[in-house]
């Protein structure tokens, strides 16, 4: 049975003070003395309902006995609670329960820890002459919805470009008369509104 090391001592809880504060929430710590590692979360409700919450859904911290909650952040606004959970979730990711960091877009976890992403993406990818398919993600992704992407990529371009759809396009991808329309008025307007430098 492992016992509890606290991750903040002295322990005390910041206070988030801004105005114009709409829906202000919690960033939280759960923790339990039998047990050194612990969850961080975030709430805009009571922490005594989130505690219960946790506990309904068998947290496993729940398995080393009596749990307790108390706040790490307060008074954070709605827009940066997620964010501010994250921080404190990567200041003390090596004790925590929690497997993935609040708020972290996939671009921010890719380049944190560059190596051991590149190292996953290469797990996934077997070469031919290794005895694989020489599929990766994006491969196989392109040759499920091929039709689909390149349907799109056709809308893109004769928007980017200008110009109608060609003969054999509009054969292959039988585009919807709001399609078409929708293209149509984009040449128009770009076409109409483009800076007249003729005369300067």
């Amino acid at each position: 049975m492992c016992m509890l090391e606290s991750i903040a001592e002295p322990y005390v809880v910041e206070k988030y003070f801004l105005s114009r504060i709409q829906m202000p929430g919690t960033v939280y710590e759960m923790y339990a003395p039998n047990c050194n590692k612990r969850y961080i979360g975030s709430t805009k409700k009571s922490l005594q309902k989130r505690l219960n919450a946790h506990k309904n859904k068998n947290h496993p911290l729940f398995a080393f006995g009596e749990v307790q909650i108390r706040p790490l952040l307060e008074n954070v606004p709605e827009e940066l609670l997620r964010k501010k959970e994250g921080e404190y979730i990567r200041r003390f990711k090596n004790d925590l329960f929690n497997t993935r960091v609040a708020g972290r877009t996939q671009k921010e976890k890719y380049w944190e820890d560059i190596e051991a992403s590149r190292q996953y993406h290469r797990g996934l990818y077997t070469p031919k002459k290794s005895g694989g398919d020489g599929m990766y993600r994006q491969l196989t992704r392109y040759i499920e919805n091929r039709e689909v992407i390149l349907r799109h990529l056709c809308i893109k371009n004769a928007k980017k470009y200008l110009r109608m759809p060609s003969k054999r396009s509009l054969a292959k991808y039988n585009f919807t008369d709001a399609e078409l329309d929708s293209i149509k008025k984009h040449i128009y307007y770009q076409k109409t509104n483009e800076p007249n430098t003729s005369k300067n």
